[in-house]
């Protein structure tokens, strides 16, 4: 949004101060508010605890995909598009939708949650 303002008031400015006729041209744009830029995720794992927390929950859920997934979003820093993409390479197609939905469903929780999975107590992961 903040882009499209930004675009939106330079072609105006240079429409006034370039073209015949346009000089007194008033700016759109000028006065508006912009939406203040927000940092990108930036979303670790905080140590090997935490992974095997999250393969564990994995391995629990009951798809034989996800672990998998899981593992080449690790290790490559894959994001959710570009995993959901890999559809002849993981052979996604054969899921059933409700699979598809799960896995989506997954990733879009993992993407948006910041703080780190909290240890359960006696969680004795190592």
């Amino acid at each position: 949004m903040c882009n499209a303002l930004t675009v939106i008031s330079h072609l105006n400015a240079v429409a006034a101060s370039e073209w015949e006729g346009l000089q007194g041209l008033a700016n759109p744009v000028e006065g508006l508010r912009r939406p203040k830029h927000r940092p990108g995720r930036d979303r670790r794992l905080e140590g090997p605890k935490e992974e095997a927390r999250l393969l564990k929950g994995c391995d629990a859920c009951g798809n034989g995909v996800l672990r998998p997934v899981v593992l080449r979003a690790l290790e490559t820093a894959m994001r959710q598009g570009e995993i959901l993409a890999l559809n002849l390479l993981l052979r996604l197609e054969e899921l059933t939708e409700e699979e598809m939905d799960h896995i989506k469903t997954t990733f879009t929780r993992l993407a948006t949650a910041s703080p780190p999975l909290t240890e359960e107590k006696g969680d004795q992961t190592t």
